[in-house]
């Protein structure tokens, strides 16, 4: 044991004080007072017992004041206990035991002594205070929110320890199963020992019976095309009997089968061949009879078929697209094209493509979230990205502040010196009526607003105090920041049902009349019922070089949605009847984007080649020309090979991430490259495009291996060459993104010769994709990639409760294991009270003492003159209780005399 730690314990004095000291390295200053001694006894000037005195007081002197510096504190006993009911509500406990647990705590809160207290705690995977400590509290019908799937017995107690009151008797009563998926309980009773906290761990018991689960699927990590591999199911059943067992790969059903099982682990193999390449998952489950939990039934699992390249092509206009789509399958490349709507929804649907290819396709016809999982994809796991220009392409197909925008090699600010014409935005908002009405006018506000540039300009009018507002009057959009401020604190209360269209489709035209835009455009979104405008009022706005759009949404009658209709039609803009409130975003970015139609340029030019680039190698120096492109700003770190006649970007690719993308402002159609079509190098132009930003090959020989560990993910791989011999000193640069489409980073490290080990978080079920990317000590770099299937919580695995655990928290305590009929309030507990500082005092002594020192050794008095200075100064304090009776007269006449005289 270490000096400070045995100088900052507590000193018990008699069990009922208790001083605390604060600055304990201060008491080493203890060590000067044998110096002082030492010193004192080369003065010869005073007498022995002076001498003593004095040193006794300089002793006393030096301690107080050492005392004073270290802080001691005054620690009384409290006397209250606050005892915390912690409660297991993970999903590992059965329906019975939980109901048993607040049973139980609302038995025990109903003893609750005078002057103690008791709270409530529930956790699962976190912890959250139910109740604080009180003397009268109560189980309500309202249960704290917890995510069950998971289990942290160590953030419950540290919760606990945290939230107890001061001066009081602290007692945690834990009601767990000991099955923790998260922290070491273990250390958790340790500090709580440490902190003079009793905890008592009350066992929730129980045993599932019948129940059968995947215990785990096995097969290679990594396969070849068309070769023979196993995947192996294993079951564990806790009694024998039959069960189905099914297997599907790639979501097809490939072996379903009764099989018989006996207790313990079941192994059943399926042998399967790979006819393409590509990231394949397997899903096995098994159905036995009265399974008790079915949740956990379900294992999936990943391997990667090496294959020929996979490109997926996504093309609004199939008929145009098959163009490319035929020149790609010449060249060798496998090529499957389809409609956005088609686009996979999850990454690991998308794991089987090498490249991914946006042909004219609109941003609102890709998801959100489907556009985020596409730029993680080329960032993360290498997949390749190819845009395409045309009308609903780049900036004027929305793509602007999107996550596909990011992985681009340009950008849809247009930065250049030359001013291009800007468009201008008014949303006349009637919503007022529609269900959420105030939330959705923000989001397809917020939606519009991000489609516009800085140069473009945006208003926002509706019904506010009885009268037609401008939210924000029609400007520049800039950098946005105002407009999104005000959208995000439109104050709901204010905005009221719209009696009229043409109060606000005037103020609109004049917003809109007073911009230098080329583009003018409006969009209306009501549910039809305000007063409808004018023919000529719709003319006058059309004869100003205005559109009208209107959105009609949740329209009492037919006719008001037919007038919102015609609305639209004299208007020269679009009509959208919304069924689904949902659709409303991707309609005004549809919207908004008509006025970003100053971004596309048809004129016919003939490509400019500033960069030699492998995309062109072989292809010559001549290029036919092209009729048209999409306005973009190129990025400063990307390689821009072909510019336009107006020396805007029209071929350029980059590195993004793991991945590589590349940008072609021009299409591959007959509207802008029918030129192109005819061209003898169409077919080679494209597949060399296209094989540059493939994922790069991944490594054949080595071994990747996945497991679960708690509510961690540990990933190991085993690095050979190609003649069997360990590949040392490989640094990893590694990911994981979760079923969230979330990434974290996570280090791998060298424990063996040629393995590497690392651990992810992995606590939420669903599908994991990890990507590695390694370099070796030459600088040579290579890529490995697995996948990791938690179909259920770690919670789901048990089948009883965790002795072990359980035991060895009630020894770290050194009591056992609670009962439900022990009695958890009982004062025998150790606890301080308030603190009371005592340096003041130290200090104060010191100072006393110190003048006494110094009054010792320099004032020389004789013994007797000392014992009258004593009587003296008795006297003085004894006068006030002293009785003297006064004389009643003189006795005589000489003695009044006398008395006069003296007086």
């Amino acid at each position: 044991m270490n000096l400070a730690r045995v100088l900052s314990s507590d000193v018990r004095l008699k069990d009922a004080i208790m001083i605390r000291v604060l600055q304990p390295w201060f008491l080493c200053l203890l060590l000067l007072i044998p110096v002082a001694w030492y010193m004192a006894k080369r003065v010869r000037v005073l007498g022995r017992g002076r001498k003593t005195f004095a040193l006794a007081l300089r002793t006393l002197v030096l301690a107080f004041f050492i005392l004073a510096l270290a802080e001691l504190e005054y620690l009384g006993k409290g006397e209250s206990l606050s005892v915390f009911f912690v409660l297991d509500r993970s999903s590992s406990i059965p329906a019975a035991e939980q109901e048993f647990s607040l049973a139980y705590t609302q038995k025990r809160l109903e003893e609750i002594p005078k002057d103690d207290s008791a709270g409530i705690i529930f956790f699962g995977k976190d912890a959250a205070i139910q109740e604080n400590p009180r003397q009268e509290v109560r189980l309500l019908d309202y249960q704290t929110i917890n995510n069950p799937e998971g289990t942290n017995i160590e953030s419950a107690i540290g919760l606990a320890m945290a939230a107890f009151p001061e001066g009081a008797q602290k007692r945690i009563v834990l009601l767990t199963d000991g099955n923790q998926t998260q922290g070491s309980a273990e250390a958790a009773a340790q500090r709580a020992k440490a902190n003079n906290v009793d905890l008592r761990v009350l066992p929730l018991e129980y045993t599932y019976t019948q129940d059968a689960l995947i215990d785990d699927l096995v097969h290679p990590s990594q396969i070849h095309e068309n070769e023979p591999y196993s995947v192996k199911v294993v079951v564990r059943a806790q009694e024998a009997g039959t069960g189905r067992l099914r297997l599907s790969e790639n979501g097809e059903v490939v072996t379903d089968q009764e099989v018989q099982l006996r207790p313990g682990k079941n192994a059943f193999t399926v042998t399967r061949k790979a006819e393409k390449g590509g990231f394949y998952t397997f899903e096995a489950s098994i159905e036995a009879a009265n399974d008790s939990r079915p949740s956990n039934n379900r294992a999936q699992s990943f391997a990667i078929v090496k294959g020929t390249p996979r490109v997926l092509l996504l093309d609004s206009e199939p008929e145009e697209g098959q163009f490319l789509a035929a020149a790609l399958l010449s060249e060798g490349i496998d090529v499957e094209m389809t409609t956005p709507e088609y686009l996979p929804g999850t990454l690991r649907e998308l794991q089987i493509y090498d490249s991914i290819i946006l042909s004219n396709v609109h941003a609102s016809e890709i998801a959100k979230s489907q556009q985020q999982m596409i730029e993680v994809a080329v960032r993360d796991l290498g997949i390749g990205l190819v845009m395409l220009g045309g009308p609903d392409s780049f900036g004027a197909g929305a793509y602007q502040d999107t996550p596909v925008e990011k992985a681009l090699p340009v950008t849809m600010d247009i930065k250049q010196k030359r001013v291009l014409p800007s468009g201008a935005l008014a949303i006349v908002m009637h919503t007022c009526e529609i269900a959420q009405g105030n939330y959705w006018a923000q989001q397809i506000s917020l939606s519009a607003l991000s489609v516009l540039s800085r140069q473009d300009y945006i208003g926002f009018l509706c019904f506010q105090d009885g009268t037609e507002k401008w939210l924000f009057p029609m400007g520049k959009a800039g950098d946005k920041r105002k407009q999104r401020y005000a959208i995000q604190n439109l104050q709901f209360a204010r905005i009221g049902d719209m009696p009229a269209f043409p109060p606000t489709m005037r103020m609109a035209m004049e917003g809109l009349k007073k911009t230098d835009a080329n583009t003018k455009h409006m969009v209306i979104i009501s549910d039809g019922d305000p007063r409808l405008p004018t023919t000529g009022l719709i003319q006058q706005i059309r004869d100003a070089g205005i559109t009208i759009s209107t959105v009609c949404i949740a329209a009492h009658d037919q006719q008001f949605s037919a007038g919102m209709k015609e609305i639209a039609r004299l208007g020269g803009g679009n009509f959208h009847e919304v069924r689904n409130n949902k659709e409303l975003p991707k309609i005004f970015i549809k919207e908004a984007s008509i006025v970003k139609r100053n971004l596309i340029i048809e004129e016919t030019f003939t490509p400019v080649i500033t960069h030699q680039s492998e995309l062109i190698q072989g292809l010559g120096m001549e290029f036919p020309p092209l009729h048209g492109y999409v306005c973009a700003s190129p990025r400063p770190q990307a390689d821009t090979v072909f510019y336009t006649h107006k020396e805007d970007p029209l071929l350029a690719h980059w590195r993004y991430g793991l991945g590589k993308s590349v940008a072609f402002t021009s299409d591959a159609k007959r509207r802008w490259g029918g030129d192109w079509l005819g061209w003898n190098g169409y077919s080679k132009f494209w597949a060399q495009v296209i094989r540059w930003t493939l994922r790069s090959g991944l490594e054949e020989n080595f071994q990747v291996q996945t497991t679960q560990e708690g509510d961690r993910v540990r990933v190991v791989v085993d690095a050979l060459t190609s003649d069997g011999e360990f590949l040392n000193d490989l640094t990893f640069n590694a990911s994981a993104i979760d079923p969230k489409v979330k990434t974290s980073n996570f280090e791998m490290r060298q424990t063996e010769p040629g393995r590497y080990e690392g651990t992810f978080s992995g606590s939420d079920p669903g599908s994991y994709l990890v990507s590695m990317i390694y370099k070796d000590s030459e600088g040579n770099e290579g890529q490995v990639a697995t996948g990791f299937t938690a179909p259920f919580s770690p919670e789901h695995d048990s089948t009883r409760q965790n002795d072990r655990i359980l035991k060895r928290m009630a020894e770290v305590n050194g009591k056992p294991l609670l009962t439900a009929d022990d009695n958890v309030f009982g004062h025998d507990l150790w606890a301080t009270g308030e603190a009371k500082p005592l340096w003041p005092l130290m200090m104060t002594l010191a100072i006393i003492l110190f003048f006494c020192d110094i009054a010792v050794r320099r004032v020389f008095f004789e013994l007797p003159q000392l014992r009258r200075v004593l009587v003296r100064i008795w006297n003085w304090l004894t006068y006030p209780f002293t009785r003297r009776l006064a004389p009643v007269g003189p006795a005589t006449e000489q003695m009044g005399k006398l008395m006069e005289a003296k007086s």
